[in-house]
């Protein structure tokens, strides 16, 4: 069983290889498993919710355990960015610094919070 989001979003997915992909809804449902939730681990995503306030964004870091909270993300924010750092290496304050975030949310695995992912994030946020 899934969450289905009560609003209307898009999504933009942001392969490591470079290429994007544009889907009307952050949950696919054609797709199996937890890669139906935001369309999988991918470099970043971008997800904008018309119908909520435009000037409040969440900047989520994330490995796969996030995948299936990000949905709920979209009763409450007009924009949401996924970031998984092992996928994407980028300066998230360079790459994002001009979108207004309001709040920065990790949604990892315990085991995963180790010295080596803090330096990823830590890397991005410098």
């Amino acid at each position: 069983e899934a969450y289905m989001p009560t609003k209307a979003c898009n999504m933009k997915i942001y392969y490591g290889n470079g290429s994007v992909v544009q889907r009307d809804n952050c949950i696919l449902p054609e797709i199996p498993n937890y890669l139906a939730f935001i369309a999988g681990d991918n470099g970043y995503t971008v997800i904008n919710v018309p119908e909520n306030p435009q000037d409040k964004t969440a900047l989520v870091f994330k490995d796969s355990y996030g995948n299936a909270m990000v949905p709920f993300l979209t009763e409450h924010y007009g924009n949401i960015i996924v970031v998984d750092a092992r996928y994407i290496d980028l300066d998230a304050v360079e790459s994002f610094g001009d979108m207004n975030i309001t709040d920065i949310i990790f949604l990892n695995n315990t085991s995963s919070m180790t010295k080596s992912w803090y330096q990823k994030y830590y890397k991005m946020v410098d």
